[in-house]
């Protein structure tokens, strides 16, 4: 959406909190998000695979952010990354810390070497146009937006790349245990393969419920999706129980959108893989056997543990993917996606 001249990338709604001067922003309606679980409701409002996008057309921008002081907060800081096209920016610009004590502003000037980076991305077919600024906010908790100064223009069409990938599913999706709001397994193979992302990933809250399936089978705006399934239920739900959700939620989706591709993945290497787990290998038949049964030419079933092998690909949970096992999954997912799609 387009607000003050700048794009909120991967944001639907902008809504004012009036008694504190803040924005805070929704990557979802809120008469979709009013239909999920309660984690879904919250991690709704997190930044991941949110960005501010802008043209710089005077002196410089400034931009003042929060990280939301809310009770429940993990970590009181969180990073922002700046980049100018697919470039990250210098050091020193990059990145920055949002903190929930007090605002930070951010300054944000054209590059002195703009012809430069405009010479290589048009030499190496970058997929982002140097001159458009992107401010990528933190992945794990709400943002607030303070004020935005400055001339600015929203995106133009060809500065951005002309396909969408749409990615659904838990924390390991919204990006938890990355070093940065660029890292996440969703973030990466969008860049490997030169494309946008829309991050819909809700920490803790991959239900799959129906409104969520609508919701994504009617949006226009994606050309390919993932939906990963499974991890955040595989303790709450019995077989039956997860077979049903994704037999609806599959069939919302794939068969309202047929010409599109969709990877179906099941749950990445974890704990129950080393635990022996009967119950994990019955949750990936479920999801192997429901894309075997709708026989839709571009719905494509992946196991978790193809994309996810090394068990130093694992934090200490051993269910969220470390920084190497966020580029691990990153790197054969978008062979697999590429390899599809070529064909």
């Amino acid at each position: 959406m387009i607000y003050k001249n700048a794009e909120f990338y991967n944001i639907d709604e902008i809504h004012e909190i009036k008694e504190e001067g803040v924005f805070v922003l929704s990557r979802i309606p809120e008469k979709v998000r009013a239909e999920l679980n309660e984690k879904a409701k919250r991690a709704a409002f997190f930044g991941c695979g949110t960005e501010i996008r802008f043209n710089i057309e005077d002196e410089c921008i400034k931009l003042v952010l929060q990280r939301a002081p809310e009770e429940g907060a993990v970590l009181d800081t969180g990073l922002v990354e700046i980049y100018y096209g697919s470039f990250q920016a210098s050091w020193e610009y990059s990145p920055r810390i949002l903190s929930t004590k007090k605002p930070t502003e951010l300054i944000i000037k054209r590059p002195k070497n703009i012809k430069t980076l405009e010479r290589l991305s048009k030499e190496y077919s970058l997929p982002f146009d140097p001159n458009l600024v992107r401010v990528i906010l933190p992945y794990d908790w709400k943002n607030y937006l303070i004020d935005l100064e400055g001339s600015c223009t929203p995106p133009r069409s060809e500065q951005v790349p002309s396909k969408r990938y749409l990615a659904y599913g838990s924390s390991i999706t919204h990006g938890s245990s990355t070093i940065g709001p660029n890292a996440s397994y969703a973030m990466r193979t969008a860049e490997l393969l030169g494309i946008d992302l829309i991050n819909l990933g809700f920490a803790g809250g991959a239900y799959m419920e129906a409104a969520m399936a609508d919701y994504i089978a009617e949006r226009n705006d994606w050309d390919f999706a993932t939906l990963e399934m499974g991890i955040n239920v595989v303790e709450q739900w019995s077989v039956e129980q997860f077979e049903e959700k994704v037999d609806c939620f599959i069939s919302k989706i794939a068969l309202a959108n047929k010409n599109k591709w969709i990877f179906c993945i099941d749950l990445f290497t974890c704990y129950l893989d080393y635990e022996n787990s009967d119950k994990i290998i019955k949750y990936r038949k479920v999801v192997k056997e429901k894309v075997e049964k709708l026989k839709l030419p571009k719905l494509i079933y992946i196991n978790g543990t193809d994309l996810l092998k090394s068990v130093t690909g694992l934090t200490i949970d051993l269910t969220h993917p470390s920084a190497f096992g966020m580029e691990e999954i990153a790197r054969n997912l978008s062979y697999v996606i590429n390899k599809y799609m070529k064909n």
